[in-house]
This record gives structure tokens, sequence and C-alpha cells, in this order.
């Protein structure tokens, strides 16, 4: 089973985050009231918070995993 890359953990992780606080507004209405929280869910789903910071991570691990890919296959080839 191939487990997957960092690009692949940070998106489970994102969506679980996503799920954690759907989950606390179902479980604790009270939470609806709370302008903080309200800010902080929203920066989070959005992505207006971290959006930036995810988007330039997967471009940037995307060229990184291709990179090692391709060093790891040519250093086979080597005698």
């Amino acid at each position: 089973m191939n487990l997957p890359d960092s690009r692949g953990w940070m998106a489970i992780g994102l969506f679980a985050l996503a799920f954690y606080l759907f989950t606390l507004i179902a479980f604790l209405p009270g939470l609806q009231q709370n302008e903080l929280f309200k800010l902080l869910a929203t920066a989070v789903i959005s992505g207006s918070f971290c959006g930036g910071v995810v988007a330039f991570y997967f471009n940037t691990a995307k060229g990184s995993a291709d990179k090692d890919v391709t060093i790891s296959e040519l250093s086979k080839k080597q005698p």
C-alpha cells in the first residue's frame, strides 16, 4: 500500500480540520455566537488565511517530488 506524499497528507489534514470545525458547530451551537470562532473558522474554510501558504506549498512540493524522482532514476543508471 502506497502512502500519500506530503501534499496528500496536507490535503487530508485540511479536510480533517474543516470537518472538525463543522462538527464543533454541530455539537456546540453556542459557538455560532462567538465572533472569534466565526472569524477563525471562516479563515480556515475559505482559505483566505492560509490559501497562499497552501498554494505555495503544493506548487513547490510537486516540483520537488518530481525532481527527486528524476534524480533517483538517474542515480540508478549510474555505474
